[in-house]
């Protein structure tokens, strides 16, 4: 394969209405929050990155991916060494509805094997071409799923939501509680459970649940025993932990791991 720009400028404005670039990022690699003309699939072929918005923080563990639609101003930190298969589209120019806002997508082992296919591409290929072909598939095969989005407080919400979310991320291994964390802040337990449902659209439980699920998983799947995982986000016990764990993901720790390491 001949050389293929890894700089995602090169791949907004080109003739071709998609294209992939493959490109490799260190562990603790932080890309400042910028945003691009096209949309764009975040997809790692190895490695877990965590990507945010400015309201919103996504875990991306391999073989799951994140839809973020054109203009989004979004940032991303790689959690271990990370490879990239980033699908750049022109949406304009397709017959396929796109989400308007981030969204999880379903990673198929069809579409694994298509997005690494396509970054051998030029960037410049014809209509009707084999390379053309495959990248119709591969963008109708794209599917919306669910995930968790952890929804993070702006700096134009209430102050006091801001400072509660900043004391529980970080504190990992604490479990609070509405009214300890009501003295913390200076605010009643009953408008910080209104502030929770206004402004972040879910409950205080459940979201700090969803955290600590996004804390436990980069340590799954890089090997650390689950007891230990457990203990060090506060768990009283290691059965709790994996109870917690299958409630939010549908898996158990293992179950998720083995899931994980087939198939990246």
């Amino acid at each position: 394969m001949t050389h293929k720009s890894t700089n995602p400028e090169d791949y907004q404005r080109i003739e071709a209405i998609a294209a992939v670039m493959l490109k490799n990022y260190p562990a603790a690699y932080h890309v400042e929050l910028h945003q691009h003309e096209r949309g764009q699939l975040v997809y790692a072929t190895s490695g877990i990155i965590e990507l945010s918005s400015e309201n919103q923080w996504w875990l991306i563990p391999p073989r799951s991916a994140i839809w973020i639609p054109a203009n989004t101003s979004h940032q991303m930190v790689t959690k271990t060494d990370v490879t990239l298969n980033t699908l750049y589209i022109d949406t304009q120019r397709w017959n396929k509805v796109f989400p308007n806002q981030p969204h999880y997508v379903e990673v198929s082992s069809l579409l694994h094997e298509l997005l690494i296919r396509a970054a051998t591409f030029s960037l410049h290929y014809t209509l009707n071409s084999l390379e053309y072909k495959i990248m119709d598939l591969l963008v109708e095969e794209l599917t919306w799923t669910t995930g968790i989005t952890l929804i993070l407080p702006t700096s134009l919400m209430d102050k006091r939501l801001q400072r509660l979310c900043q004391i529980v991320i970080q504190h990992p291994s604490h479990h609070y509680t509405l009214q300890e964390l009501s003295l913390e802040v200076g605010s009643s337990t009953r408008n910080l459970t209104r502030l929770f449902k206004k402004e972040l659209k879910t409950n205080f439980s459940l979201w700090q649940q969803q955290l600590k699920i996004m804390q436990a998983i980069p340590h799954l799947i890089a090997g650390k025993p689950v007891s230990q995982i457990a203990d060090e986000l506060g768990y009283g016990s290691q059965s709790t932990f994996c109870s917690m764990f299958k409630k939010i993901m549908g898996k158990t720790p293992m179950a998720y791991v083995a899931w994980a390491n087939q198939r990246s």
